[in-house]
């Protein structure tokens, strides 16, 4: 099996504003202490775990890891993850979405690039139903770029007045 330099997770919650929407910002905050316990509980001593913001945690697997290491991680998260919580007086079950990036893949040279593309590989797991894992890939990022310069273009022709209905 090939070895990898190290390897980036984000893990994001799936529906993390209905919880603060229904039971309130204090179970959300309670929630987002449990499921940081529970990622910690997921991973090995030697990987760093944090809280990015809002409900979105990053992860770093050390060196030499394998896509097999690292899909069994993705799959106790999530595994993790959905057994029921109890907030208020109110079981909740939460899912996650998993994006992974590895520091050797394309020009992930440096940590902006590996969250950028491990951040690609959440919106794909994201876009792909959720309680998910995607591993990035290149042409991910060649999409994101198209889209970037569609919705530009787009903007343009409205501010030039180059659009017309029919």
């Amino acid at each position: 099996t090939a070895k990898e330099n190290l390897s980036v997770i984000c893990l994001d919650l799936d529906e993390f504003k209905y919880v603060n929407d229904t039971l309130g910002h204090p179970a959300g905050d309670e929630l987002l202490i449990e499921v940081a316990q529970r990622i910690r509980a997921s991973v090995r001593d030697t990987d760093i775990a944090a809280r990015l913001g809002g409900d979105e945690f990053a992860i770093i697997l050390g060196e030499n890891v394998t896509v097999e290491t690292v899909t069994g991680v993705c799959w106790r998260l999530l595994n993790a993850l959905q057994q029921p919580i109890v907030l208020r007086g109110q079981q909740v079950v939460t899912t996650g979405s998993i994006g992974v990036a590895f520091a050797s893949q394309g020009e992930a040279a440096n940590a902006d690039d590996l969250m950028k593309n491990a951040d690609l590989g959440l919106y794909r797991s994201k876009s792909d139903g959720r309680n998910t894992f995607r591993f990035f890939e290149v042409e991910m990022d060649a999409r994101a770029q198209e889209r970037r310069m569609l919705e530009n273009d787009l903007r343009l022709a409205v501010e030039r007045e180059e659009l017309e209905l029919y």
